[in-house]
């Protein structure tokens, strides 16, 4: 699978400074749906292995990946499925 597109699941540090901390990406081939957002709400907030249980929509938000973003996963997938 080719990962083009991407969703983030985010939440902002820093208060005085906000910046974006990323804290799961999941990659697609196609442009996600109004499904694969859902989808990915209900596994992130009820798998524990993610750690963020009941975190989203609270403090933790889920966004399309921009173009940049997506091409640094991806190339960190390329390389961890190629080794």
């Amino acid at each position: 699978m080719k990962t083009n597109y991407g969703i983030i699941a985010y939440t902002i540090v820093n208060k005085e400074h906000p910046r974006m901390s990323i804290l799961h990406f999941c990659g697609y081939e196609e442009s996600p749906t109004t499904e694969d957002f859902l989808n990915l709400t209900s596994e992130l907030n009820t798998d524990e292995e993610f750690g963020l249980v009941g975190r989203i929509g609270v403090d933790v938000f889920l966004l399309e990946a921009s173009p940049i973003i997506v091409k640094h996963f991806a190339a960190d997938i390329e390389r961890a499925t190629t080794k």
